[in-house]
């Protein structure tokens, strides 16, 4: 009896080592989806109505191409928060566009700031990024309320949500030639953190950026989850990932690699003459497949693909945008000139900072809200 049972036991565990196996096995499967048309091709399914500008001229950190997305933060009101590195000071404008009122000065005082990086608004409070190392806590009129101190090296990116913060870092390796993108999980005095996401940089750290903008690849949404491309140098594939770091499914389209245009080829030699010449730069082979994604309030995914207008300087030129629906579905694209790469998304409207006017030398955002057919 003792000899049979003994059998029996190792079946069971045999079988139950399999039955785990197989568990396991199904834990990284990831659905895969993707599509060869989009579902809707009806032109003016989904829409971009321009609803106001903002005269940004006298804020000076606009004249920094691409500065923007770190200084724009916006309250539960939708009113919208600018920071002014150059002026330390905080504009304030309401959801018609309109300036409601500013606070902030350089210096060293409670309601002073001084090489302000970053902003963010989380819930009644306005976080003000200051150099490398200082959170100074703002209620959103402007008066002090505390500071913390945090270590983060090679910050890229900030995203808070609920009571945590996701945060984009680089780290070099290999002799300062490779980079690791690194998304983390973090509290809210970012003091404790989780790495939940670790991408290699094609690149490298000593890579030409030609507008590339590696952080505005990742798009965190509203409840933790997030999405990322899975090689955005040589296909179509976004990765949608759980709170954990965990792939969910992954989805796409049919996308044939297309080399940069001419002109932007002529753009980057013009801005990286002197390293060309050195033999530091040389021109991409081919943009990033995915330049800027959000979620809209229908929970469509906005993906923005491939040359953009500002890697070409055509003021004709029209950027391509795919939407996704939450299943990762191909819903529709839609060609336009109103999103691009320096475009923040807030509850349902497009913020574009457009390039300054070379004859009047003024520089707006041009709202846009987001209008589906029915």
């Amino acid at each position: 009896m003792g000899k049979y049972l003994k059998w029996w036991c190792l079946i069971l565990v045999i079988i139950i080592a399999s039955m785990n196996s197989v568990i396991s096995c199904k834990k990284i499967v990831i659905h895969k989806v993707f599509s060869d048309a989009p579902k809707i091709t009806e032109a003016g399914y989904v829409t971009l109505e321009k609803i106001y500008s903002i005269d940004v001229t006298d804020i000076n950190l606009f004249n920094k191409e691409g500065a923007y997305e770190k200084i724009i933060a916006f309250d539960s009101q939708e009113n919208m928060y600018v920071a002014d590195s150059f002026q330390s000071k905080i504009y304030v404008y309401d959801n018609s566009g309109k300036l409601k009122y500013s606070f902030g000065k350089h210096g060293e005082g409670p309601n002073d700031f001084s090489t302000v990086n970053r902003i963010l608004i989380d819930g009644n409070i306005l976080r003000v990024f200051q150099g490398p190392n200082i959170i100074k806590n703002m209620s959103l009129s402007g008066e002090y309320i505390s500071k913390d101190l945090i270590y983060i090296e090679n910050r890229l990116s900030v995203k808070n949500v609920g009571d945590n913060y996701y945060v984009m870092r680089g780290k070099p390796y290999d002799k300062f030639t490779k980079l690791d993108l690194i998304l983390s999980f973090m509290d809210r005095k970012m003091s404790k953190n989780r790495d939940i996401f670790i991408y290699n940089y094609p690149p490298g750290f000593k890579g030409t950026n030609y507008d590339f903008r590696y952080f505005n690849w990742l798009l965190v949404t509203n409840n933790g989850e997030f999405y990322f491309p899975e090689s955005n140098f040589d296909k179509y594939s976004i990765i949608h990932y759980d709170k954990e770091g965990k792939p969910k499914k992954m989805f796409g389209r049919n996308y044939d690699i297309k080399k940069y245009s001419r002109e932007a080829e002529n753009r980057f030699k013009n801005i990286y003459k002197d390293q060309i010449e050195k033999g530091e730069a040389k021109f991409p082979n081919n943009p990033p497949v995915i330049n800027l994604m959000f979620q809209d309030k229908h929970d469509n995914i906005w993906a923005l693909v491939g040359e953009t207008y500002e890697d070409n300087r055509n003021r004709e030129f029209e950027n391509t945008v795919d939407l996704f629906d939450s299943n990762g579905e191909w819903l529709h694209s839609i060609k336009t000139k109103y999103i691009s790469k320096y475009c923040i998304y807030n509850n349902g409207k497009i913020y574009k900072a457009m390039p300054m006017d070379e004859e009047t030398f003024k520089k707006y955002i041009e709202v846009y809200e987001i209008k589906y057919k029915n």
